[in-house]
């Protein structure tokens, strides 16, 4: 008697786990699927995602005055995008967009800010020696932060000066993280210092609106 009522207990069990560990993989793959079916989507191992939207998001790039501009999101930030200028230049002087969601109040909030060279997350944590660049290869201007690269969801690269004449300029990386529910930032000045990203509406509805239908396109 008792050892059927084991067997029972173990059978029950063991179909409870198959049942959650189906819909646990059924899950996992309808998250990858709808990734799969936006057009012309990259992701690599650290599920860190790009899309190019130069030739889709018109105003976006008028507001850029540059040839390229990108979309990317990580698979560990639900509903937090990077929206990207890209001179294709040296000098890297891009601004961007991180438009991210209130969870509180389910709306999004937009940001404008400077940014740099584009990079990502898994391509500065496998960074040794120098950046490539468009003309030749330039240094970081120190050691990443590997405390600060494990809470990133986001990294760009900003170039700064330096006195070396084989090497004129270095590249420093600025994390963005999220604390206290507020997309951080820290490297942003020579001083790399922390900062946090003031939200606001600061280029007119067109181009929020472009950005809200956007980033609509794309959530999970």
């Amino acid at each position: 008697m008792y050892a059927n009522y084991d067997y029972s207990i173990k059978a029950a069990f063991t179909l409870a786990m198959i049942l959650f560990c189906g819909f646990s993989l059924a899950h996992a793959g309808n998250v990858l699927s709808e990734h799969k079916e936006i057009k012309g989507v990259a992701c690599n191992a650290s599920g860190e995602c790009a899309l190019d939207i130069s030739d889709t998001a018109k105003q976006i790039v008028l507001a850029c005055e540059t040839p390229k501009v990108e979309v990317t999101w990580n698979r560990a930030k639900q509903n937090a995008f990077l929206i990207a200028c890209d001179c294709e230049c040296t000098s890297h002087d891009n601004v961007g967009w991180l438009v991210d969601e209130d969870m509180s109040t389910g709306k999004y909030r937009i940001g404008r800010l400077d940014l740099g060279k584009k990079y990502t997350v898994e391509e500065l944590r496998r960074t040794v020696g120098d950046i490539p660049d468009i003309f030749q290869s330039h240094p970081l201007c120190g050691e990443p932060d590997n405390e600060l690269l494990k809470k990133s969801f986001f990294v760009n690269l900003l170039k700064h000066p330096t006195s070396n004449e084989s090497s004129p300029y270095c590249f420093s990386p600025l994390y963005i993280t999220k604390d206290d529910g507020l997309l951080k930032f820290r490297g942003h000045n020579d001083g790399g210092e922390s900062g946090v990203v003031q939200f606001r509406e600061s280029d007119g509805p067109t181009i929020y609106a472009e950005i809200l239908k956007l980033v609509d396109n794309i959530k999970y």
